[in-house]
């Protein structure tokens, strides 16, 4: 081809905060003189998975004819608000400037070079700034089922169990074999209930009222988040720790003979402790809080077609005597611009 593309930057390998300037030069070889409807420099977030979104195109550089030579055209270019350079367990994110000069009747020309996208760096949050802990009820929270009301079910297989019993007796009164076997069976069947019943009553946790939140209502990396937990007991609890966490979860979804599939990785985890070894008394209100970094370099909430990273806040309590109670809350993660 007669015409070459090129991007020359200020700095050999540019490193951009996110709201700076990326500065540097498009530089056009001709070869054969040609007609240009417009040179074009634009910034790209692509993925390791195929996916590319442009953030900003700048207004064109040069329209008019080239004539054979070399020409340089500078540009500076403020990084929007976006992803930063983020390298995952699933997929990676990068930033391309791409240079497009657009040739009437012929394929148009273009270049792409990598630079490196940062966050913006700003002061910490105050305490004022962050806020209260906002709570939500555990049947708003993942990973917690809802409580079985076992006192109306042993109602039901009392009152099966005693109907069944003069059922039959009934049939061994009237000598009515078939009817016998039946009712046996439905007594068996009755028993078993019972048994059942009195094993979850056993397992049930004895944790009431529980509720689960964080501050600020949407973090930013670099963050100092705070996690709240409150709970009562209905029964004398020996706890052994309790914990907070945040975790970052990457998920790439793809097709394969037309089903969906999905590759989900824990990329980014910290945790904190909300409670050591401790003894809960029946009636007791339990409020936790601990705190939580999130790392400078922290990727903020984001999805694609095909691509998203979400981050959960949870907790775990571990007791001696029964389940471990785990809760999770989708929370959202900004960017650093403000």
């Amino acid at each position: 081809m007669s015409l070459a593309l090129d991007i020359a930057f200020d700095t050999p390998t540019p490193h951009i905060a996110i709201g700076e300037h990326l500065r540097g030069r498009v530089v056009v070889h001709v070869e054969k003189a040609c007609p240009c409807k417009s040179l074009n420099l634009s910034l790209r977030v692509t993925t390791s998975r195929g996916c590319s979104e442009t953030m900003l195109e700048s207004p064109p550089l040069f329209e008019g004819e080239w004539s054979p030579g070399t020409y340089e055209y500078p540009f500076s270019i403020e990084v929007p608000d976006g992803l930063p350079t983020f390298r995952g367990k699933v997929f990676d994110v990068d930033w391309v400037a791409v240079a497009t000069a657009d040739i009437p009747w012929k394929l148009d020309p273009s270049v792409e070079r990598m630079f490196t996208v940062s966050r913006k760096t700003r002061e910490p949050r105050s305490e004022a700034d962050v806020g209260s802990p906002i709570l939500v009820n555990a049947h708003q929270l993942d990973g917690i089922e809802a409580p079985t009301d076992l006192h109306k079910l042993g109602v039901i297989v009392a009152l099966l169990g005693f109907s069944t019993l003069v059922t039959l007796g009934s049939s061994i009164v009237a000598r009515e074999g078939i009817f016998f076997v039946l009712t046996f069976l439905v007594l068996l069947i009755t028993v078993g209930m019972g048994v059942r019943l009195l094993m979850a009553r056993k397992r049930q946790s004895p944790i009431i009222d529980l509720r689960f939140g964080m501050a600020p209502e949407i973090a930013k990396p670099g963050d100092t988040v705070v996690l709240e937990l409150e709970f009562a007991v209905k029964q004398p609890l020996e706890i052994s720790r309790i914990t907070g966490t945040i975790v970052a979860v990457e998920t790439y979804s793809y097709r394969i003979n037309n089903n969906h599939s999905y590759e989900t990785e824990r990329s980014i985890v910290r945790s904190c402790s909300l409670s050591e070894a401790r003894a809960v008394q029946e009636g007791d209100h339990v409020r936790l809080t601990g705190a939580i970094e999130l790392p400078a370099d922290a990727p903020p909430s984001f999805k694609s077609y095909t691509c998203s990273i979400r981050w959960h806040a949870s907790f775990l309590i571990k007791s001696t005597a029964h389940e471990e109670v785990y809760g999770s809350l989708q929370i959202p993660v900004g960017s650093y611009l403000d």
